[in-house]
């Protein structure tokens, strides 16, 4: 009596740690199941239950048990013939299509004849899902490709689903950062889903995990003419995928098939086939918005009905102005290059009519000369009590020759010369905003996966997927010659990715599914002109290092002089590894899934490079007098290593 106690306890717990694990173990296959009777209803056990890939013709068996109940694991989203056979019963084929990641019914029923005569189902019932409570709409291939898509981002479709908007933030990739730049006109892959953050959103491409994991955003976008189909699961996640509580999207590469298929695409936008803005006047420059967008994809078999290949590529050109930048420059008179050669004249900052949109709170425009400190009563406007500058005589904020810093000179006249006027921009003063200069973003990106399958026999099926992107994101500078402008830069983002997975048929009752593979992305920004030894050239010291580069931040903004230089590049790279495995196992009408996960991930955290700061040199003449080398200095921040381990069995 007690051993037979132990004995149902042991397949409680069985069935419960089952059922846990599988929280942990993610695939993007499909399985069908149903039930096969007779005329009359009853069950009808031992029926042969073939199940064929129109595609590939790869088979995969099955036999109804006693309760006429068959399950057929592990197929890829797809077109399928299905046949059931036996003795005393006439033959059924049916062809029906399976999506990724779904449960699919389709039940028959088989007429008394002999197994020769076939009954063929032309427009059965449709495959329903009524084994389980997911609620998502599968989006093909056909309407990825065929729907209106600025940019072609295959997200854009998840947008059809009811409960789905586009996010908001940094996420949709509008602030132009690294990590989300890419496709951040459309939105980037930021998907809200009944109210639930981006952040919680699970990416998953061929059963691995496509997660980055600063911001959890997508890593690897697939090109849209590469993708089979994806799911867009908007309640709460089934055990086996776990990990988040937002949308679930499960997406899938094509493969090649027994037929050759591809296609060729280029996408075109320019000024001359752009309309002019209604809110502008008649005849003005249409803006220069150069988009190309191209790429094909190619598959067949290399053995038909064994082995198949599938490729695709994708490159981005674009050119789009962002708007005109305003920025302040030095004067030919504050360069020395004034009447009188050789002094830097300031006079113009005591001229109420020449320094609208200046800020000179800090000393009402004049220049003090620092070497006359405590000659004067000290004040608000003069804290130290120096003279003001008066050059060789009477000459108020003039700084005469032999007072020059020889490398604050040169790069005071580094700055381009003043190009705008308020008589040509009411935006331009004569000191304040009196540059413009017309920025450009520029975008190069190239994308490509390779796919391979192999049907090793009649119960094993192999696949191996890689796929690579480099992307980059220009912003010109705000004064063309020089490293300077908000924004400006070069973005990157290098992703790449594998994927290999293993189906395995243990028994007509048991399939195994293994997935390996992982994520890669290495983002980060390069300051712009970095390559230039800007201090060298200058003659400073200590504002350029060979591991940053470019030169030193230097000046302001808005207001005053126009800053050059930024804090340095930085690089974000980060490796995730992912391991899983799924065995699926029939018991009567019950379907067990055991599995597991496991995703180790490497992400160096800080890797920030600075560089120097001179954040008292912007005051108008101080540059021109002396360097104030209160530096923020240059260091490099600390790496910090992080490794997690998911999984339960």
């Amino acid at each position: 009596m007690k051993t037979k106690q132990l004995r149902n306890w042991a397949w409680v717990l069985l069935i419960v740690l089952s059922t846990a694990a599988v929280c942990l173990a993610q695939s993007d296959t499909a399985r069908l199941q149903g039930t096969v009777t007779d005329p009359q209803g009853n069950a009808v056990s031992g029926a042969a239950v073939n199940v064929t890939s129109v595609e590939t013709g790869r088979l995969s068996t099955a036999t109804t048990n006693e309760l006429g109940y068959y399950t057929v694991s592990a197929l890829p989203p797809g077109n399928y013939r299905v046949d059931i056979a036996q003795k005393g019963f006439k033959k059924v084929s049916r062809t029906l299509e399976l999506q990724v990641a779904q449960v699919g019914v389709a039940d028959f029923q088989l007429a008394v004849g002999e197994v020769t005569e076939t009954v063929t189902v032309e427009a059965g019932s449709p495959v329903i899902n009524a084994q389980d409570s997911a609620m998502g709409v599968v989006l093909e291939s056909k309407q990825i490709t065929e729907l209106p898509l600025n940019g072609r981002n295959f997200t854009q479709v998840a947008l059809l689903v009811p409960g789905v908007i586009r996010g908001s933030g940094n996420a949709t990739g509008n602030s132009g950062n690294a990590e989300t730049y890419r496709y951040g006109q459309e939105g980037g892959a930021s998907l809200v889903v009944n109210g639930i953050r981006a952040q919680a959103n699970n990416f998953i491409l061929d059963g691995i995990d496509n997660n980055e994991a600063l911001v959890n955003t997508i890593v690897l976008f697939p090109p849209a003419d590469a993708i089979d189909e994806f799911k867009v699961q908007t309640n709460i996640a089934p055990a086996q995928y776990g990990r988040a509580g937002g949308a679930l999207v499960i997406t899938s590469i094509k493969s090649g098939t027994n037929d050759y298929h591809g296609d060729v695409f280029w996408f075109n936008r320019n000024k001359a086939l752009n309309a002019e803005d209604f809110f502008t006047s008649p005849h003005t420059p249409t803006p220069s918005f150069v988009r190309n967008q191209f790429g094909f994809t190619a598959g067949g078999p290399v053995i038909k009905n064994k082995l198949f290949l599938f490729g695709d590529y994708q490159g981005l050109r674009q050119n789009v102005p962002s708007g005109p930048s305003y920025a302040t420059v030095p004067t030919d008179a504050m360069r020395g290059k004034g009447p009188d050669t050789g002094e830097a004249d300031f006079s113009a900052l005591l001229d109420p009519t020449m320094t609208a949109g200046l800020d000179l709170t800090a000393t009402h425009g004049v220049i003090y000369d620092p070497a006359t400190d405590g000659s004067a009563p000290a004040s608000k406007f003069n804290p130290n009590g120096a003279l003001q500058f008066m050059g060789t005589g009477a000459q108020p904020n003039v700084i005469p020759a032999n007072r020059l810093n020889p490398a604050a000179l040169a790069y005071f006249n580094a700055y381009p010369e003043p190009n705008c006027t308020h008589a040509q921009d009411p935006q331009c003063n004569p000191i304040q905003h009196n540059f413009k200069l017309n920025r450009t973003v520029i975008e190069n990106w190239d994308d490509w996966d390779i796919r391979g399958d192999y049907i090793i026999d009649t119960k094993n099926s192999l696949f191996v997927r890689f796929s690579s992107g480099h992307s980059n994101q220009t912003n010109t500078t705000s004064l063309g010659v020089l490293p300077s402008g908000f924004g400006s830069g070069t973005n990157f983002n290098y992703p790449s990715g594998a994927s290999v997975g293993l189906t395995s048929t243990i028994s007509s009752t048991m399939v195994n599914e293994f997935r390996s593979g992982y994520v890669r992305t290495k983002y980060g920004y390069e300051p712009p002109l970095s390559s230039t030894a800007w201090c060298t050239q200058f003659g400073i010291a200590n504002c350029y290092n060979i591991v940053t580069g470019g030169i030193a931040l230097i000046g302001a903004y808005a207001q005053q002089i126009e800053y050059t230089g930024d804090f340095g590049p930085y690089l974000v790279p980060q490796t995730g590894f992912n391991y899983n495995d799924t065995l699926t196992w029939t018991k009567g009408r019950h379907t067990i899934k055991v599995g597991g996960t496991s995703s180790p991930r490497t992400e160096p955290v800080s890797p920030e490079l600075r560089q120097g700061r001179f954040p008292a040199c912007w005051k108008w003449a101080g540059p021109l007098l002396q360097w104030r080398l209160r530096t923020c200095g240059y260091r490099v921040r600390s790496f910090r290593f992080t490794r997690g381990i998911r999984g339960r069995l």
